[in-house]
Parts: C-alpha cells; sequence; structure tokens
C-alpha cells in the first residue's frame, strides 16, 4: 500500500480462474446463485485510489482497448457510486 499521507491508496486486485462455474438460479435482488470451483493467480491488476474533486476511472495497460461496454458502466465505477451513496458523500 502507499503512504496515507498522500492521499494515494495503491493495491493490487489478483486475478481468479474459474475451474468450472455453473448458474444455479436467481436471487430476488436480480444477482445469480453460483456454484463456482476457482484458484487464486499471481497476476493482478494494480488499483490506484487517490483525492479528487469528481469520482473517475483511468484504465491504461496493453489491452485497454479490449474491454467491453460503457466506461461510464464499469463494475468498479459503479461500485465506487454505490459507495459514495450509501456513506451520503459526493461522488
Amino acid at each position: 500500500m502507499s503512504a496515507p499521507e498522500t492521499g494515494r491508496i495503491a493495491v493490487d486486485a489478483h486475478g481468479k480462474v474459474n475451474l468450472y462455474l455453473h448458474v444455479v438460479g436467481r436471487r430476488s435482488d436480480g444477482y445469480h446463485l453460483l456454484d463456482t470451483l476457482m484458484v487464486f493467480t499471481e497476476l493482478a491488476d494494480r488499483v490506484v485510489v487517490e483525492p479528487s474533486d469528481a469520482l473517475t476511472l483511468d484504465s491504461d495497460g496493453p489491452f485497454v482497448d479490449k474491454l467491453p461496454g460503457d466506461p461510464e458502466d464499469n463494475l468498479v465505477l459503479r461500485a465506487a457510486r454505490a459507495l459514495a451513496e450509501a456513506a451520503e458523500v459526493p461522488a
């Protein structure tokens, strides 16, 4: 982790490999019930969080152009927005 006095935090988010994954149902909130077996890898994404006037997400790397979907609908950004809402702080 980075020095907290700068307000910047950097951590590695290690990947996982699903050896199998079966959708076995759906919860009332729309999320799926899963039966899975997975292993973790040493491969990781570097996640950096730092103070800003706005909630944004920047992605880079050799395969960033292969990411599917709308960048504004990224799961990390959605989680950050939900956290801001739950904490009742501006995003």
